[in-house]
C-alpha cells in the first residue's frame, strides 16, 4: 500500500508539467505564486482494513491549493481559470487524468471538485481555489 508521502510525491510529479508554477507535495508556509501545493484531506478505510494482516483498500482525498498573484482582477482570474479548466496545458484535471494511476503508485486518482475560488482571505494579494483529488489505493 502506498504511503501518504509516496502519493504526495506522485501528485507533485503529475502536476510538475505546468510551466512556470511552483509545485510542492506539501503545504508551504511562504509559497511563491503561481503555486500548487498539496494538503491531506479525509481518509476512508474499508471494513477489511480492521484486521492486522489485512491489506484492504483506502480512499483518500488530497487538497491541491492553487494560488496565483493578484495583479489585476481579470489577470488573476484568467490564470486561475487555466488551472481549473478541464483540459489544457495548465489544467490540474488534465494532468491527473493523463495518468490516473499516478505512475502506478495508486489504483485510481480523479479530480472531484474545485471550491472557494476567489481572493484568499488570509492573503489578499493572492487569488486561489481548493481542488480535491480523490485517490483509491490498496
Amino acid at each position: 500500500m502506498a504511503t501518504v508521502a509516496q502519493i504526495r510525491a506522485a501528485l507533485a510529479t503529475a502536476l510538475a508539467g505546468i510551466d512556470g508554477t511552483q509545485i510542492s507535495g506539501y503545504l508551504l508556509a511562504n509559497p511563491t505564486a503561481p503555486v500548487l501545493h498539496i494538503g491531506l484531506g479525509s481518509s476512508t478505510f474499508t471494513q477489511s482494513m480492521r484486521g492486522a494482516s489485512s491489506t484492504g483498500h483506502m480512499e483518500r482525498e488530497f487538497i491541491v491549493e492553487a494560488l496565483v498573484q493578484n495583479g489585476t482582477d481579470k489577470t488573476a482570474q484568467t490564470k486561475l481559470d487555466e488551472l481549473l479548466d478541464i483540459t489544457g496545458s495548465k489544467s490540474i484535471n488534465a494532468k491527473i487524468e493523463s495518468d490516473p494511476t499516478l505512475g502506478g503508485v495508486v489504483d485510481f486518482a480523479v479530480v472531484t471538485e474545485a471550491t472557494q475560488p476567489g481572493v484568499m482571505r488570509d492573503a489578499p494579494s493572492l487569488w486561489g481555489a481548493l481542488v480535491t483529488v480523490r485517490v483509491l489505493h490498496s
